[in-house]
């Protein structure tokens, strides 16, 4: 089990989606993102959890995560459900470590979304053999702060 939310994004894009990590770094610009999908979530504290995914990565996570051969077709009806999928996940092991294991919160629908601007934001970046996966936590109480090797 990680204690830091970049193991967290490493340990579900690993058995979740099947992707394989190398390393952490700085958050990637918004405009590297081929796809971003966000959680809403509320209760101790309220704010939305983004991942973003660089070019290619989604439509990867979903030939992994349904068993489909390489080459197969995907729709981005259905990469975009696999992102969602895997956002889903981790928001609900990362608000835990971020806010503290005592805090409860109800999280929204997945749902497509954009980078956020501003402060009161943490990220990390994890680059895997497939592409790059972003994570930034927006929120009541988030520190404008590094999560592990991000920024």
């Amino acid at each position: 089990m990680q204690r830091d939310p970049l193991g967290v994004l490493s340990d579900c894009a690993e058995q979740l989606g099947y992707l394989t990590p190398i390393e952490s770094g700085p958050t990637p610009a918004a405009s590297t993102m081929e796809l971003v999908v966000a959680v809403d979530f509320s209760g101790a504290c309220r704010g939305v959890i983004y991942l973003g995914m660089g070019p290619g990565l989604a439509r990867q996570l979903a030939i992994n995560m349904l068993g489909c051969p390489e080459r197969s077709p995907i729709a981005e009806e259905t990469a975009c459900e696999a992102a969602q999928e895997l956002v889903n996940v981790v928001a609900g092991n990362v608000l835990p470590l971020v806010y503290g294991g005592d805090a409860e919160f109800r999280i929204g629908a997945p749902r497509r979304a954009s980078f956020p601007e501003g402060a009161n934001r943490c990220s990390a970046a994890l680059r895997t053999e497939e592409g790059m996966l972003a994570l930034v936590v927006v929120g009541e109480a988030v520190a404008a702060q590094p999560i592990a090797g991000g920024r």
